[in-house]
């Protein structure tokens, strides 16, 4: 009989200790449609979360409530409605009788990434709940939102801290010593937006038409000079392979990204030309005769959705290429027909691996050259492999 006493003296003793305690609420991670984030990385928002609540406030002294009990508790559909309507916070701090709530909400806004947090509850020595921390900032991707998260989170748990007149804590004090980051949150804490630098091979295939009309003077065996203009057509097609290094520059949710590469093409040229003379024409065709060059092409990409979470991506922007000599079967007509700088615009159709390595598909087209006196309309289609250090 002393014994079921015993034992009903301590199960009562333990369970008013366990009712001293606070209760936190560490609450999922929500996002917008808009956002597209893929659950794992909610999940790893959340636990982030979680893991400063449990570093920060004391077990002797709070309860973290296991994100499956709140959710059994009220329900899933009940959860997403309350949430929905933005009073998710409050709500579940009274249906699952916590004293404090947290939570991430991720959302886009005028085309910007946010992260949104706050931190609900009842402080000592007040009567209402309300907001006991809140803030709202913009970020790029989830390695950003995991960094943000471990710079500003902990300071909003030790406001808790800071209200128990039991817990000697200052406002002045140190912030609480964090556990170090596991080896996945480092890797991506890594990965947040910086300027990175790069290189890049590309097989690609060209193809290049060019008009112009040149006129000489020529001066026969008995003295007389005339004027002889002459019409060409000039088609260069060809293939090769170019290298190029780049920089990554993180400006607002997307990559400016300028680029230098060298390009050594080899191909086939044919071209027509007429020559008008004294009323009479004279008409010249050569096929398939061999040419080399060499090119410098300097692109400029406003590059999107270049986030960790995205596997596509895309690119779009102005360029310029400036040719470095040519060589081939009629030499003296490519130096003399082929345009030796021009503009243009590319696109770029890009598929992230991981990390480092990247391939891409991009296309380039001429808009004008520098030299008034041809018309060039050339297209490039590259094949790439790009690493990122």
């Amino acid at each position: 009989m002393k014994k079921i006493v015993v034992f009903c003296l301590f199960a009562a003793a333990l369970a008013m200790a366990q009712a001293q305690k606070q209760r936190v609420a560490v609450l999922p991670t929500l996002i917008d449609q808009e956002s597209k984030l893929a659950e794992k990385q909610l999940e790893m928002l959340t636990d982030k979360v979680r893991s400063i609540a449990s570093d920060s406030l004391p077990l002797s002294d709070f309860i973290l409530l296991k994100q499956d009990f709140v959710v059994e508790q009220l329900g899933a559909e009940a959860f997403f409605n309350d949430c929905k309507e933005g009073t998710c916070i409050g709500t579940l701090v009274d249906k699952v009788q916590a004293d404090f709530g947290a939570r991430c909400d991720i959302f886009v806004s005028d085309n910007k990434l946010w992260l949104k947090f706050e931190l609900y509850g009842t402080l000592r020595g007040e009567s209402e709940a309300g907001t006991i921390s809140a803030f709202t900032e913009e970020v790029i991707d989830v390695p950003s939102m995991l960094a943000l998260i471990e710079r500003r989170v902990p300071n909003a748990f030790k406001r808790i801290l800071i209200s128990q007149a039991s817990v000697p804590v200052a406002p002045q004090s140190p912030q609480p010593q964090q556990q170090p980051l596991t080896t996945k949150e480092k890797d991506a804490v890594t990965d947040a937006p910086k300027m990175r630098f790069g290189a890049r091979v590309n097989f690609g295939a060209l193809i290049n038409s060019i008009k112009g009309t040149r006129t000489e003077t020529r001066t026969g065996w008995s003295g007389y000079s005339e004027n002889i203009e002459e019409k060409y057509d000039v088609t260069l097609i060809g293939g090769g392979v170019g290298l190029g290094v780049y920089v990554l520059i993180p400006v607002r949710g997307i990559y400016i990204v300028p680029e230098i590469a060298i390009q050594n093409k080899e191909g086939n040229v044919s071209f027509n030309s007429s020559e008008y003379r004294g009323g009479s024409s004279n008409l010249r065709e050569i096929e398939d005769e061999t040419y080399k060059e060499t090119a410098i092409y300097i692109p400029i990409f406003f590059r999107f959705r270049y986030r960790e979470e995205n596997i596509v991506y895309l690119g779009i922007g102005p360029y310029i290429c400036v040719v470095l000599n040519t060589d081939g079967d009629i030499e003296e007509f490519l130096e003399i027909s082929r345009v030796k700088s021009n503009f243009g615009a590319a696109l770029e159709l890009g598929f992230r691996i991981n990390r480092h390595f990247s391939l891409d598909i991009r296309g380039l087209g001429v808009i004008d050259s520098f030299d008034n006196a041809k018309s060039s309309s050339m297209l490039q289609y590259q094949l790439g492999f790009a690493y990122t250090f």
